[in-house]
């Protein structure tokens, strides 16, 4: 129920989508589509553009290494700093 009232926050402002992820992993289909929308920022950016999410619910919903997971996924700086 807590993610359900959670949708229409997410909404507001960013437009973000309903992204269902299991207790400690993120899917490979939900991991396919974040990087399908993820701009690519040239190299020569200054600053990289932001991607946002949000996460509904403690780390009895989402233990913390899933939680660093999507922050991985979602990061742009990763690749403009070739980071792994």
């Amino acid at each position: 129920m807590d993610t359900i009232a959670g949708v229409s926050f997410a909404h507001i402002g960013k437009h973000t989508p309903l992204l269902l992820t299991g207790n400690n992993m993120v899917p490979s289909v939900v991991e396919e589509y974040i990087k399908s929308v993820k701009p690519i920022p040239p190299k020569d950016m200054p600053r990289p553009p932001f991607m946002h999410g949000f996460i509904l619910g403690d780390i009895s919903y989402i233990t913390y290494p899933a939680q660093v997971m999507i922050n991985k996924i979602l990061s742009i700086d990763h690749e403009m700093m070739s980071m792994d």
